[in-house]
Formats: C-alpha cells, sequence, structure tokens
C-alpha cells in the first residue's frame, strides 16, 4: 500500500503558497466571486455533507499550481499526468468525509492542505485504508504537505476537532494518466 500513497514537501515556493492562502481568503469575503457551496458530498446517499470551491475557471490553480504539481510528479514518480478537474474542500468541526475512491488506477489524486496554521489536535488528517494489510494509515494535516496517491485507493478526511473553529481547507487536484 505504501508504494500508492506518498507524503510530498517543499513542493510549492512562499509566493505561491501566499497567493493560494489568499485567493482561497478572497473566494470566501468577496461576494461578486462564485464561492464555496455547502453540497458536497463523498458519494449520493452519504449524510456527512462538507464545503465545496470549484476552481476549474481559475487560471493561477489550472496553470501555475498545476505546472508545478505536474514537474514534481514527472520528476519524483516519472508519471505525466493530465489536469481533469480541481476543487476545495473545506471541513468545519465535527465534520468528515466518508470512505471513497476517487476514481479508476489510472488516475491520480494530489492533495494540499492549505491552513495557514494548524494543530495537531485539531486531527482532520486524511486516513487510508490498506487493503493489503487490512488496516487504516492516517496521513496527519500539516499546511502545505502534499499527498500524491492513486485514485482507486479507498480514503476519508477524519473528523475535525470541536476545539477547531475555522474551516479546515483542502485543495485536491484530479489528474489522469497520460497516455
Amino acid at each position: 500500500m505504501a508504494e500508492r500513497i506518498f507524503r510530498i514537501r517543499n513542493v510549492f515556493s512562499q509566493g505561491q503558497i501566499q497567493k493560494t492562502l489568499d485567493l482561497l481568503d478572497d473566494y470566501r469575503e468577496n461576494p461578486f466571486k462564485p464561492g464555496w457551496k455547502f453540497t458536497t458530498v463523498s458519494f449520493p446517499d452519504s449524510s456527512n455533507v462538507f464545503w465545496n470551491l470549484d476552481l476549474k475557471r481559475d487560471t493561477f490553480f489550472t496553470e501555475e499550481l498545476f505546472t508545478t504539481i505536474k514537474e514534481t510528479i514527472e520528476t519524483e514518480f516519472n508519471e505525466l499526468v493530465e489536469l481533469y478537474d480541481v476543487y476545495a474542500n473545506g471541513h468545519t468541526a465535527g465534520s468528515r468525509g466518508d470512505m471513497h475512491r476517487d476514481g479508476p488506477d489510472n488516475f491520480r489524486t494530489f492533495l494540499i492542505y492549505c491552513n495557514r496554521e494548524w494543530n495537531i489536535e485539531h486531527c482532520g488528517g486524511t486516513v487510508f485504508f490498506d487493503e493489503y494489510k487490512n488496516d487504516y494509515i492516517t496521513h496527519q494535516f500539516i499546511p502545505f504537505d502534499c499527498i500524491y496517491f492513486h485514485a482507486n485507493v479507498e480514503h476519508f478526511s477524519q473528523t475535525v476537532s470541536h476545539s477547531f473553529r475555522g474551516l479546515r481547507t483542502s485543495i485536491a487536484f484530479k489528474l489522469k494518466l497520460a497516455t
């Protein structure tokens, strides 16, 4: 299982991190931008609703950040990828996702944890199911760490602690292996 899930650090420049945080803040605060929607679920029958922000029309994410991600994946994993989708997810105290898969084996997910600061006691990491060991692996939420994984690996966002009063934010780049 470990060879299908990778934590990557120091992917983005300080300028890219700051611009990401500023844009996410702007989407929350600017009434003229299409913003966050509290309508997203991991699968159709779920009752665990969380926040979602479509980023496909924002060229900072689809061009600048994606170029950095694409180059990192090619260098580190020798995989060529194409952008399929990009969006932000948000979880508030007590919320979580459900166990799900993002797609078939020829797809990948590149997840970025996007809060300015995070206290480990707030939980909010990503839990993966290791089908070979019949066990769970948790990647803790560390701001601007990234998780790159095969889209067919089952996972869910861990419940956010009630002591956290903000929006636990991640950005998911859904990628397809280039043929």
